[in-house]
């Protein structure tokens, strides 16, 4: 079993309302659908903290497989929403497994169900830390790790999407420097030929831009 599978496991012990994967389908009818894109503010008999309670592993569930596509950022605002860092500790530790195990998957895999780009930017906003991420990225060796460097590189971490305080421009700083210190090192680990040069070309057309936050 890998290390995200588990911690997925464990939320039920930290969440005991948790009804499960077989409530993780869900439809446009879905009071749960309407809480993601909306939060409490659509619905008059709602309370926030205590639906998150009890569908945080659900969240989760959905989330790191990729069944939350284009609405992360509204998902990860009903996390910040709910102050979950002030959490008991079986709940905030809980959380945190999932997230770390979430990064390391995608960076250890390719194609992942996330884009790398979305998972960096869930991540950092809700540790609200950018850097504690790219470290780990940059601690891990392999082809799939390169090869989702060389798909952000081609891309944009969605920063402005999030709704809630996170200062977008120096994660996206952040991101900059770390690019100059590591992106060849990580890029080497590509087999030679026209998918590495192509990356390596795009690391420099970066690095030549500075900060390219949006």
């Amino acid at each position: 079993m890998d290390d995200l599978a588990a911690a997925l496991l464990r939320l039920p012990h930290a969440f005991p309302d948790d009804p499960g994967p077989a409530a993780d389908p869900f439809t446009l009818k879905d009071r749960f659908e309407t809480f993601i894109w909306y939060g409490s503010g659509g619905f008059d008999d709602f309370d926030h903290d205590e639906h998150m309670r009890i569908w945080t592993p659900r969240i989760l569930r959905l989330l790191t497989s990729g069944q939350l596509r284009y609405s992360e950022a509204q998902a990860a605002d009903r996390f910040r929403e709910a102050g979950w860092p002030e959490w008991p500790p079986a709940r905030r530790t809980a959380v945190e497994d999932v997230l770390r195990a979430w990064w390391t998957a995608t960076i250890t895999e390719h194609p992942s169900p996330v884009p790398v780009t979305d998972v960096l930017a869930v991540v950092s906003y809700l540790s609200g830390d950018v850097e504690l991420w790219l470290s780990t990225w940059s601690a891990t060796s392999g082809v799939a790790a390169a090869r989702q460097l060389s798909d952000l590189l081609r891309s944009h971490v969605p920063w402005s999407r999030f709704m809630h305080d996170f200062d977008g421009e120096a994660a996206e700083d952040a991101l900059w420097h770390w690019l100059r210190r590591h992106g060849v090192d990580l890029l080497a680990a590509l087999p030679p030929g026209a998918a590495q040069d192509a990356a390596l070309a795009e690391l420099a057309e970066r690095e030549s831009m500075g900060p390219w936050w949006l």
